[in-house]
């Protein structure tokens, strides 16, 4: 009986672990991947034809998270939009109150009114002319230059400064009541900007640059609005033009643009400091429609967002049941192939020691 001893060729056994330890290096660097990220190394391989739906739920995470994102943009607007309207009506208020204690009769104040109305004047315009990363929230939709003129200068377009139309209209002095109402009525036709005969010398021609309340044909023109989720959009758009700030800004102008402490009619001084406490009473009333308007629209908001953010939770744990590694499972395969790597170094390294020299004495 003959004894077969097969070749040994210490070659094919360095080869052959090579190639070993190549596909055992690859798939241990996979997995490390695996482990770092947390996801599946080659995801369309691993899950077949589930890979479609993985995609799918990518595809609404990261619409969803576009929709957070502008929304916490809007956000942000709204939260300035409530603030600068507070701080206007404050200003607002404060002027009134002063006014009011020189409504039928001069006060020891009257002598300060009219500096403290044109100073309100700059505050206001200040307030109306505030903008978020350029974009000029009380100009309508043309948010991208300032809206409102400042009270003493002169509007290259027109021509007129807001004082220059106002102090054209009251002139110096109020001789009566009727006087009062004559001058009352063409400043209400400036400032809802209804005068036909100069138009540029309207509220929407010389005091406001940006988006008219109306079109050419009486129209409503567009407010800004955002779309905030699938088919829902929220309308928040607030104009310098509106009536609510028109008429706080009319009533201020009307002391700004006549020293009441300069009217020596009695009865002309009550209906102009009456007329001018009442526009801004109105606007004040307004305004504070127009802020709780805004109160809801940022609770809505924020439901939305809450919602938007489980959501994208929901989409997000259905990724990683489809994407994810167990993390047990693969430190353990990392284990198993550094073992194996560590015993194949060892084999190849003794293989490669073998020689027949070493067998002859």
């Amino acid at each position: 009986m003959t004894n077969m001893i097969p070749n040994l060729s210490t070659l094919h056994s360095n080869l052959t672990a090579r190639r070993f330890v190549e596909r055992s290096r690859a798939e241990l660097e996979q997995v490390g991947q695996e482990l770092s990220t947390g996801y599946k190394a080659d995801i369309a391989k691993d899950l077949g034809m589930q890979s479609s739906q993985a995609i799918a739920f990518r595809n609404a995470m990261d619409k969803t998270e576009g929709y957070i994102t502008g929304n916490k943009v809007l956000e942000s607007k709204l939260s300035l939009l409530s603030g600068t309207m507070d701080n206007f009506r404050n200003e607002a208020q404060s002027m009134m109150d002063l006014a009011v204690t020189n409504a039928s009769s001069p006060a020891p104040t009257v002598d300060a009114l009219q500096a403290e109305a044109k100073a309100t004047l700059d505050a206001l315009t200040s307030h109306l002319n505030v903008n978020y990363n350029g974009e000029y929230l009380f100009a309508g939709i043309d948010a991208n230059s300032t809206p409102v003129q400042s009270y003493s200068e002169t509007n290259n377009e027109t021509g007129y400064s807001p004082q220059g139309v106002v102090e054209g209209i009251v002139g110096t002095n109020i001789a009566s009541p009727a006087d009062a109402a004559t001058k009352i009525a063409e400043l209400d036709a400036i400032f809802d900007s209804s005068n036909t005969v100069n138009p540029d010398r309207n509220f929407e021609g010389t005091f406001f640059k940006g988006m008219p309340l109306e079109d050419a044909g009486g129209n409503p023109n567009k407010r800004i609005n955002a779309i905030v989720a699938d088919d829902q959009k929220i309308e928040y758009g607030k104009q310098a033009n509106d009536p609510a700030f028109t008429e706080i800004l009319k009533g201020v102008s009307m002391i700004a643009g006549l020293d009441p402490a300069e009217i020596d009619n009695a009865a002309g001084y009550d209906a102009w400091m009456n007329e001018a406490i009442n526009s801004m009473a109105s606007g004040i009333k307004k305004l504070g429609v127009e802020q709780a308007d805004i109160g809801k629209k940022r609770e809505s908001l924020d439901e939305i967002i809450t919602q938007q953010e489980d959501k994208k939770g929901i989409y997000n744990n259905r990724i990683v049941a489809l994407e994810g590694v167990d993390h047990y499972e693969a430190a353990s395969r990392m284990s198993a192939l550094e073992t194996q790597l560590e015993a194949t170094y060892s084999v190849t390294a003794k293989i490669s020691q073998l020689s027949f020299l070493n067998f002859m004495g």
